[in-house]
């Protein structure tokens, strides 16, 4: 069974639903950012629910228990290095007190941990980050991006094709903008200056949901 949401919270709480009511439905794999941190919610599960893609499961304050949730059938597993520890390493390679975040505005109006992430971020490290919402358009990235900035850190820009991801790296690099990955390896070969984010990235992870249903 394949459901397709929206993007949106409540379109992702009514596909799952629709699964854990399902008697037919052994199990779900929540195969996106906004399902996989709507799963954390849940106190209660029928069935089991894998949520592969949680965003820093830290600062989300994900629910833990020794090697696990502590939530019967949760299982989630935490995207990559802490964002504390990217940081540190990004300011350490190119000093930056002007950031700029961009993620997909799906993400940060379904996310709640993204859309408070500026504002940790700059308390945090004592700078001034600004976030920035983007859909599919480079002209609206930069035009977005305002005079000051001295770095970008992007998330996933989920709805820019490869060659749009390239055309907003040599944009930036026409502002003197460096260009820094949270979250996607593949972003280095269109040029991006430096991730943490390990390479085949998607496979480790696949290979991680693998070993959970097998374990289920």
């Amino acid at each position: 069974m394949i459901l397709e949401a929206d993007s949106t919270i409540e379109g992702v709480n009514r596909s799952l639903d629709r699964l854990l009511e399902n008697p037919d439905c052994d199990l779900v794999i929540m195969l996106g950012m906004i399902g996989s941190t709507e799963a954390l919610q849940r106190i209660s599960l029928p069935k089991p629910v894998i949520a592969p893609l949680v965003y820093d499961a830290e600062l989300q304050k994900a629910p833990r228990a020794g090697v696990g949730s502590g939530v019967p059938n949760l299982y989630y597993i935490n995207l990559g290095v802490p964002l504390d520890h990217k940081m540190q390493v990004f300011r350490d390679l190119v000093p930056f007190n002007n950031p700029v975040l961009l993620f997909d505005e799906g993400d940060i109006n379904s996310i709640p941990v993204l859309a408070g992430l500026a504002t940790y971020v700059s308390n945090e490290f004592s700078i001034n980050a600004k976030m920035i919402g983007v859909g599919d358009s480079v002209e609206d990235i930069m035009k977005a991006i305002p005079e000051g900035t001295d770095a970008v850190l992007a998330g996933g820009l989920w709805r820019l094709s490869r060659e749009q991801i390239k055309e907003l790296v040599q944009k930036l690099a026409e502002r003197g903008l460096p260009a820094l990955s949270l979250a996607i390896y593949d972003y280095l070969e269109s040029g991006f200056y430096a991730t943490m984010s390990p390479p085949e990235m998607e496979e480790q992870i696949a290979r991680q949901v693998a070993i959970n249903v097998h374990e289920i």
